[in-house]
């Protein structure tokens, strides 16, 4: 989702900053990636290929692709995918193949969404490496991981939800029941990550969705965590990430892949109404919503009255409504591809 903020404060506006348009946003059609075509070299698609470099045996220097479309039955899009690959590191520490896009921006105002599934490992190559979303700096370094990591060396489908902040090590969270987090293979997953403003130690909101054969949603797990001494970082590049340290076979299939960056909502006062104005593109509906405060997370916000679903008029929308009594009231845009 895509968000602008503001707040409303003893009748006056203040700008309260904002995650807004999409830095970018892709279900990978088919027009720019053929299926079996190489994602890297597409779109402003790079990899960080080490197999070329000779850290990697029995593998080919092109390891990202485009996949069959996971988690619908559209014809005309297709999905990325990592890895699935006989490998071996021959390195004595594993070795990290990043796909990457440029994605600029502040990180205490970044976020992204993404729809994954893990291809098991054949019998034949049945190790299992691990995966991973991470946002990068312009040296391509790592500012916040979060990886997907094998709980066993070879056998069963779960891999081990953490995040890693810069080089420390990784964080190994629990969900609100205080339990491990686990993706598992075969199975459709939406990863959302959401950084908010909180000085110099930014505040990250996870949450991972995991649906059914039949599509409905099995379980939604959450947590939180801080991007310690980042307050000031740059985005340069999304990545996903392939850790190969296993010989087998298994991939990364991403898609309906959305990074955000900032964008100012626009809110004026007109006598008794406020005046909503926001960047807007065709093809996408927009939802208002409003909370009194910040220790909820936007996409749960009430929906202002009549302001759901609003059609896009590129390249402005604007929004009027009565002004609220509330001394205090915040509102973000939320947008959303068109049915």
């Amino acid at each position: 989702m895509k968000l602008h903020s503001s707040m409303v404060m003893l009748g006056l506006l203040a700008s309260f900053g904002s995650h807004s348009a999409w830095a970018y946003d892709t279900n990978f059609p088919d027009a720019i990636f053929p299926l079996g075509s190489q994602i890297a070299g597409n779109d402003g698609w790079t990899i960080s290929d080490p197999g070329v470099s000779g850290n990697l045996v029995n593998t080919v220097p092109s390891l990202s692709f485009a996949n069959a479309n996971f988690n619908d039955v559209s014809t005309t899009n297709n999905a990325a995918e990592l890895g699935g690959f006989y490998d071996v590191p021959l390195a004595s520490s594993p070795t990290t193949v990043v796909l990457s896009h440029a994605t600029p921006n502040q990180l205490q105002h970044a976020a992204f969404k993404v729809d994954f599934l893990i291809q098991p490992s054949s019998v034949d190559f049945p190790g299992r490496d691990g995966f991973g979303f991470s946002f990068r700096d312009a040296s391509n370094s790592n500012l916040i991981r979060i990886s997907l990591t094998p709980v066993t060396g070879g056998a069963g489908d779960a891999y081990q939800v953490s995040y890693t902040v810069g080089a420390s090590d990784p964080v190994i969270p629990t969900n609100v029941l205080s339990e491990l987090i686990y993706a598992h293979d075969s199975t459709v997953h939406t990863l959302t990550v959401a950084f908010t403003p909180n000085g110099a130690n930014p505040t990250l909101s996870v949450k991972l969705v995991s649906y059914d054969i039949d599509g409905v949603i099995s379980k939604t797990d959450t947590f939180t965590g801080s991007a310690s001494g980042l307050g000031s970082a740059n985005v340069a590049r999304f990545g996903a990430e392939w850790n190969a340290t296993d010989v087998g076979d298994n991939g990364l299939v991403f898609d309906n892949l959305q990074v955000v960056q900032p964008v100012q909502l626009a809110v004026t006062s007109s006598g008794s109404n406020l005046n909503f104005s926001w960047p807007s593109r065709a093809g996408k509906i927009y939802t208002l919503r409003t909370s009194t405060g910040l220790a909820t997370a936007p996409a749960t916000w009430d929906v202002v009255s009549g302001s759901d679903n609003i059609a896009a008029a590129p390249p402005l929308n604007t929004q009027s409504l009565v002004r609220p009594a509330d001394t205090k009231r915040f509102y973000v845009i939320e947008e959303s591809l068109a049915p």
